[in-house]
């Protein structure tokens, strides 16, 4: 998620210009009611393909709240707003369609303000320590602007 009108207020012209199309690459449009924030959903196969969904019902639940943008884009926008990581596990992320699974996002920072988040929602059973560190890497931002 990116939040332009303060990229645009707190950047000088340059910057905010880089900030802008790297937040192209990053984007898919949703529904105009959420109007500055952007988000971009990948590798949900692969999400489901892992053995902690093997039932049914786990994996409809799973895909229904991977396409509820305004849920997606709230845990989002709780790393942006805040600037810190954070990491929910099952009932934490108050979604029952969520509860065997767990949200883990950290916010990317320029000068000092949080600009846009990468986050991965998976089962609970994923290697929080990996997840964060590759979220934490420039690399996996230059991955990003790649797509």
């Amino acid at each position: 998620a990116i939040n332009h009108a303060l990229v645009s207020n707190t950047f000088e012209a340059e910057t905010a210009a880089f900030i802008r199309v790297v937040a192209k690459k990053l984007r898919s449009p949703l529904d105009t009611e959420v109007s500055e924030r952007q988000l971009m959903i990948q590798n949900v196969n692969s999400c489901i393909a892992l053995p902690d969904f093997i039932e049914k019902e786990d994996i409809q639940q799973f895909l229904d709240a991977m396409n509820d943008h305004p849920l997606l884009v709230q845990l989002l926008s709780t790393v942006l707003d805040t600037g810190h990581l954070n990491v929910l596990i099952g009932s934490e992320i108050n979604d029952d369609r969520l509860k065997a699974s767990s949200f883990v996002a950290v916010p990317i920072v320029l000068d000092g303000v949080p600009v846009a988040c990468l986050g991965v929602l998976g089962p609970r059973r994923m290697d929080y320590i990996n997840i964060i560190q590759r979220l934490s890497t420039p690399k996996m931002l230059a991955e990003l602007i790649q797509v």
